[in-house]
């Protein structure tokens, strides 16, 4: 069908009703939510061949994205009656990080009900900014029939966290935690933006998010690849770097320390970063009459600082970890010196030595 007319679904859509009666035999949760061989009866061969059973790609797709709007019963209906372990996840935006957390859990396999709320809170929490995606009928013998986003998940590139409000009483949350194995890929991701610093995190504080990431850090960490007790020590570094003026600071850990300029005024929205595991802390928000920034952010065109112990510089610098800055949906990233510089050194890092990812 030419792209250039109008779809029918979009002609009176007073009357077109596909999408939100349930009752409609053209809305696709006649065809997803039942296992059973009655949408074929209900919809026919023709539809039927593709749509077969509630694991087709189409409405995996389709479920995930109405989930991801508003969890209701059709939700429910589907995660309750879904309980077959031996179908793929084709919804997942990002397959190789949810097959790698799934073999990391031994081998664990998760129904189908458990991959649509994977799926689900993926949407609903992380974003892809550069993964390709196209929109396509759900059924294509329908004229009438909505369409679904279809992900192209060869290449997703990296994420960022979505802001995440109420997270005490977020039902997508609880639905998550409640199913931790099957949305173990997505917990880690929240975890790790959580302890890098990453923005829509902060509120992730004095939350069951937060306590759900201290009972299980252990085994977070080791699937993250980060050092023990990574985020006891973060905890201790955001009390650290409180911004009132009580704070206190050992200069015996400071060792070495970074700047982040931008002499070309290229990274207009630059607000956050990280090495490895340390965040990276805005001049403008950070205790400037506190020894260590001071120091770090004398110049007008720092925007950036952060400082490291010698224990935590030698690690970063042998595991070649990288500095990544975010300027609005871009990512850039910046290498570590090959080896460690002397005591009370201050690295300059200008745009120059950043690349985009």
């Amino acid at each position: 069908m030419s792209r250039n007319y109008k779809k029918s679904i979009n002609f009176c859509p007073e009357l077109n009703q596909a999408e939100k009666s349930p009752f409609n035999a053209d809305n696709p949760l006649t065809y997803c939510l039942f296992p059973t061989l009655g949408s074929q009866f209900t919809h026919g061969s023709s539809s039927s061949n593709l749509l077969y059973g509630t694991y087709n790609p189409s409405c995996q797709n389709f479920m995930a994205e109405y989930c991801s709007k508003d969890w209701n019963k059709f939700c429910d209906t589907y995660e309750i009656l879904n309980t077959d372990k031996s179908k793929p996840n084709n919804a997942a935006r990002d397959p190789e990080n949810f097959t790698y957390a799934q073999r990391f859990l031994k081998n664990n396999e998760p129904t189908l009900g458990e991959m649509l709320i994977r799926n689900t809170v993926s949407l609903r929490f992380i974003d892809f900014p550069f993964i390709g995606k196209r929109q396509e009928p759900f059924d294509s013998s329908i004229s009438g029939s909505p369409t679904i986003t279809i992900y192209e998940n060869k290449n997703v590139g990296p994420s960022v966290i979505k802001p995440i409000s109420n997270i005490n009483d977020n039902v997508f949350i609880h639905k998550m935690l409640h199913n931790q194995k099957a949305c173990f890929d997505v917990i880690a991701r929240l975890y790790a933006g959580f302890v890098n610093g990453e923005a829509n995190t902060h509120n992730f504080r004095n939350s069951i998010l937060e306590k759900f990431f201290v009972e299980n850090q252990n085994v977070l960490n080791y699937f993250l690849n980060y050092p023990e007790k990574t985020l006891d020590k973060i905890k201790d570094s955001h009390e650290t770097y409180k911004t009132n003026k009580t704070t206190k600071h050992n200069l015996k850990d400071f060792y070495v320390g970074f700047q982040i300029q931008d002499t070309k005024n290229e990274f207009s929205v630059l607000t956050k970063g990280n090495i490895g595991t340390i965040p990276l802390y805005p001049c403008s928000e950070v205790g400037q009459t506190t020894p260590y920034f001071k120091k770090l952010c004398d110049p007008d065109h720092v925007k950036l600082v952060t400082y490291m112990d010698k224990g935590t510089a030698e690690d970063f610098i042998k595991n070649k970890e990288k500095i990544s800055i975010y300027d609005g949906g871009n990512i850039y990233t910046a290498s570590l010196p090959e080896k460690l510089p002397k005591r009370n050194t201050i690295i300059v890092y200008k745009n120059s030595d950043f690349a985009k990812v």
